[in-house]
């Protein structure tokens, strides 16, 4: 999918995804090599080195019906999870996300420079571990990225680590409002018409909540959904009534907003 979308001329200031995707080496590595930017979320448990591990490679190659000889080192790794009990209060950096309705998003965000082995190839690859935590929500987030440490901002960091939220309230908007996860299908075909159905239609309420920003900056997926059921039925009475409980949810999420900006 990148190297078709590359191909396409598709630009992105950089690849995300959550565990899945960050388990394991295969697809970072690809990633790397295309060289793109990542931030892959990881498992608690995943393994990371210190310090760069020296790694000895076989010189001859194996004899005949032997198995392969594969490279190895005697560096210790050590998981995330157990790195970050070690790590101090003055180890961490208190980092402004962005703003929401509850205020702005402050997370406590450490990084470093570490190295990761698939156990195949004959030289570590350095990364930088992000590890974020949100006294809100009591949550601890553990990322790794191809970007540089010396030469990114640990805010940076930050925010690409938090980008992968708009990616899931868009799925969260699309199975709510559209029936994206509302499907019934036994080949592909069923399924590719349905999915491009609720992305031409996702598309549509993005490009209302655009144009109507000025005006209805609070203006939701569901609030268009609602309008257009409204309109489509000619009810003046109803769409009177649709609009105004609309405004009365927007001004409501206005005042909460406020009272946790000015807390």
């Amino acid at each position: 999918m990148l190297k078709t979308d590359m191909a396409a001329g598709v630009r992105c200031g950089g690849v995300g995804g959550d565990g899945l995707y960050g388990h394991g080496y295969e697809l970072s590595y690809a990633v790397d090599d295309l060289g793109l930017t990542f931030l892959f979320d990881v498992h608690c448990d995943q393994r990371v080195y210190l310090e760069e591990p020296a790694i000895s490679v076989p010189e001859k190659p194996p004899g005949r019906g032997r198995p392969p000889t594969l490279p190895r080192t005697e560096a210790q790794s050590t998981r995330v999870d157990a790195y970050q009990e070690g790590l101090s209060e003055a180890d961490w950096q208190q980092v402004e996300v962005r703003d929401t309705t509850k205020g702005v998003l402050t997370l406590s965000v450490h990084v470093r420079q570490v190295w990761v082995w698939d156990e195949q190839e004959s030289q570590a690859r350095m990364r930088t571990l992000v590890i974020s935590k949100n006294s809100t929500e009591n949550k601890t987030k553990y990322s790794l990225s191809n970007l540089a440490l010396d030469q990114t901002p640990i805010e940076r960091f930050a925010y690409m680590q938090a980008q992968r939220y708009w990616v899931e309230r868009s799925f969260q908007d699309a199975k709510s409002e559209l029936g994206m996860s509302d499907y019934q299908v036994r080949k592909w075909q069923g399924w590719y018409h349905h999915m491009a159905l609720v992305i031409l239609a996702m598309s549509f309420l993005v490009r209302e909540r655009i144009r109507n920003h000025d005006t209805a900056p609070l203006l939701s997926c569901r609030d268009v959904r609602v309008l257009i059921i409204a309109l489509l039925s000619n009810d003046h009475t109803l769409i009177d009534k649709r609009l105004k409980q609309m405004h009365v949810r927007h001004k409501q999420r206005q005042r909460d907003s406020q009272r946790y900006f000015e807390t």
